[in-house]
């Protein structure tokens, strides 16, 4: 039986290095991406993500139960304090998730969405007016999914990194800094949204 070659790790970096994208392969080297384009389903991909727009099921996963009231006194308090203790335990919570959920229905590609590279010594982004960019991935290295996501939130302004379900034509979306994520389906699949909330819950986590 015929079998292709395993490509070697500069070879990857040399098809990184010459395939269109909106931010730089050298930022990322130690991460293995397959490829990455501006098409996804044959669309461009700001067409795909406004079909999203008005999903026919929409829920989070979060930290909390229910919804909190905006007259809420102590919440303020609470999120500062959640910001700085659990948004690297969610990323986490949120990559155990998706693994998991990738072994019943797998997921096809990873959108990144980001308004440009930030600054070294500065809290902003060299995009100016704030302008969103997005570039669609295949699936990564399972062992670096993680390392991927951190990469990008810790080099890419108001990023977003979104895993796209195509057999369920689900949408799954964590934003930096964060700790809830966004549920988009087309058509909603009640077996797949228990299935996803047995496995948010087992993360100590709500779906809601």
């Amino acid at each position: 039986m015929e079998t292709k070659n395993k490509k070697t790790g500069k070879e990857w970096q040399e098809i990184r290095k010459n395939s269109f994208t909106r931010f730089q392969w050298k930022d990322f080297e130690k991460v293995e991406l397959l490829s990455s384009r501006e098409l996804i389903d044959n669309l461009h991909i700001s067409e795909f993500l406004s079909k999203y727009s008005e999903p026919d099921y929409l829920d989070i996963i979060d930290i909390f139960p229910l919804q909190i009231s905006s007259e809420s006194i102590a919440f303020g308090d609470v999120e500062q304090y959640f910001y700085k203790t659990e948004v690297d335990k969610f990323i986490s919570k949120f990559v155990r998730i998706i693994l998991k959920l990738h072994c019943y229905y797998p997921y096809t590609n990873i959108i990144v969405s980001h308004t440009g590279f930030l600054l070294d010594h500065e809290g902003c982004n060299y995009s100016k007016p704030m302008e969103y960019f997005e570039t669609v991935m295949s699936p990564v290295i399972v062992e670096q999914t993680e390392k991927f996501i951190n990469t990008v939130f810790d080099n890419l302004g108001n990023s977003l990194v979104s895993f796209y379900f195509k057999s369920e034509k689900a949408l799954i979306t964590l934003g930096s800094g964060e700790f809830y994520a966004v549920v988009k389906m087309l058509k909603k699949n009640n077996e797949f949204i228990d299935l996803l909330k047995s496995l948010v819950i087992s993360e100590g986590l709500f779906l809601r």
